[in-house]
């Protein structure tokens, strides 16, 4: 064999290759960057949760932010989303891998044995002296070939030999796809793909979000309400011991008595189940923190409303569909498919690769085909392929993934359809929250203003102590009533936000505030 000098001309191709690949990664990696700086939402119009001038959880108090902070540490599902996101982005650079230089090197180490005819190539002085004075003055430009080949056949001795050598051999293989569209289309999907991986983080974030508010909202809801029907418990066990001391001084009857009692076991009953639907809240809530709860203080006292305005719905529906999180990340998945139908596609179109091979041989004896040392190869070349029949194979990729791309894009408008009637639902129920916690806020002013009048009446003598005791009952059930459609009111404005993709760890700060 013989050195060629193309191993220069192959390394300054290899060189100019891998610059072409690194100035592709640079567009790629500058492409991640985009995709990842967050663009600032903006707010709807109207928002059902407002600022408020400050803060006043303390530092000791178990709060929303904390719960949420706990969670996104320690949560199990959040984790795995995490690294499943981490792992679907990868599609992208899996992609781009196919479009880079493909280098490989490999060694090869053999024993070989062999038996057969054997040519020294190292004839001696005496027998190249001895050939040349055979040749005479014959011109070596006048004969064939095979003519030559007889000629110079004294400079070599051939016979017969069994050998046994080893056999070392170094090889550096390259491939760069020049025209591969298929590919090309794959690295777009790819890009896709990621685009998807990080909007469902995104999601997934949000969903930890709503649902640490959910429990978090329940189990302080729970708390109050069994607060307040323990102070109606109180408050009727008060009024039973005095109707007792009545009757026991011959002012009431045994009936009266007997009603009374009835009534206190009953709500002793609700009580208990109270007790029990706030220490399952808070076992939610510690399951899902994975940490002891500490002092739960939230109290939602008269939290600031403000319902939505008359258009606040038309900009909420286009805010939807522009921002939000499963609605995006269903465009990049219908994206994928159509990047790889087009991929699909383009399986039919011929592909050019530049492909070159060096090569380096050590060999610890010479054969009829091998020289004994260090023998080197290197080549060069392009490969044109072109794919004429594959028995319907890729004419059925084609046609899968056409419709993998249109089921995707009715998938698309069919969420678009359920996004917004959700979005309409919403401001719905949030607007009758809003109407039902003004309402109820009314009627606890004039039921206030009634049990004064009874009560004045009572000390007048024509009203009776029955009538104050079921003014001041009236009362205490309206502010349970008050106190859970509050509730109801923040999660129904969490929800609303998550609909429109721009729930933040701002608004659960702002949950904090309002909860004293």
């Amino acid at each position: 064999m013989t050195r060629y000098p193309t191993a220069l001309y192959f390394v300054a191709l290899l060189f100019i290759s891998m610059t072409h690949s690194m100035a592709l990664v640079s567009t790629a990696y500058a492409d991640i960057l985009l995709e990842d700086s967050f663009t600032p939402r903006t707010e709807p119009p109207s928002t059902a949760l407002r600022q408020p001038a400050s803060e006043t959880a303390t530092p000791e108090s178990i709060n929303l932010q904390r719960v949420y902070q706990q969670a996104a540490d320690h949560n199990a599902q959040w984790q795995a989303q995490q690294a499943k996101s981490q792992g679907e982005q990868q599609a992208q650079q899996l992609a781009l891998s196919q479009l880079l230089p493909q280098i490989s090197a490999d060694i090869q180490y053999s024993q070989s044995q062999y038996d057969g005819n054997s040519i020294d190539l190292s004839p001696d002085d005496a027998q190249i002296d001895a050939c040349l004075a055979d040749l005479g003055n014959t011109s070596l430009n006048d004969l064939t070939l095979s003519q030559l080949t007889g000629k110079l056949d004294c400079l070599f001795t051939s016979d017969n030999s069994n050998k046994q050598f080893n056999s070392t051999s170094y090889n550096l293989r390259f491939n760069q796809a020049l025209i591969r569209l298929p590919k090309w289309y794959d690295f777009q999907r790819g890009r896709m793909l990621r685009r998807k991986a990080v909007l469902d983080l995104q999601k997934a974030q949000q969903t930890l979000m709503l649902q640490a508010a959910t429990l978090y909202l329940n189990s302080a809801k729970t708390s109050q309400l069994l607060k307040q029907q323990q102070q109606q418990q109180q408050a009727m066990q008060q009024a039973f011991s005095a109707k007792q001391q009545a009757y026991q001084n011959g002012l009431l009857s045994s009936g009266d008595v007997v009603e009374n009692q009835a009534q206190l076991d009953l709500l002793k009953s609700t009580v208990l189940q109270a007790q029990l639907q706030a220490e399952n809240a808070q076992e939610d809530l510690q399951v899902f923190m994975q940490k002891p709860l500490g002092n739960l203080a939230a109290q939602a006292e008269q939290l600031p409303l403000e319902g939505p305005r008359q258009d606040d719905l038309a900009n909420w529906l286009q805010q939807a569909m522009r921002d939000n999180l499963d609605l995006k990340s269903a465009r990049a998945a219908t994206e994928a498919t159509r990047f790889h139908y087009l991929a699909e596609k383009m399986r039919h179109a011929p592909s050019l690769d530049l492909m070159g091979q060096y090569s380096q041989i050590d060999s610890g004896a010479s054969t009829a085909v091998l020289d004994e040392g260090k023998t080197t190869s290197a080549s060069i070349g392009l490969t044109l392929s072109v794919p004429l029949y594959t028995g319907g194979f890729l004419s059925a990729n084609r046609a899968q993934a056409k419709f993998q791309n249109k089921e995707a894009v009715w998938s698309v408008a069919q969420l678009q359809q359920t996004l917004q009637a959700q979005i309409r639902k919403q401001a719905r129920t949030l607007d009758m929250l809003i109407r039902q916690v003004q309402q109820q806020r009314l009627a606890i002013a004039s039921n206030q203003q009634a049990l004064a009048a009874i009560t004045q009446g009572y000390r007048s003598g024509v009203r009776s102590s029955a009538d104050v005791f079921t003014s001041q009952m009236d009362i205490l059930s309206l502010k349970r009533s008050h106190t859970e459609a509050q509730y109801d009111y923040l999660l129904a404005s969490l929800q609303l936000k998550q609909l429109l993709g721009i729930l933040n760890a701002q608004d659960l700060a702002t949950v904090d505030a309002w909860l004293r």
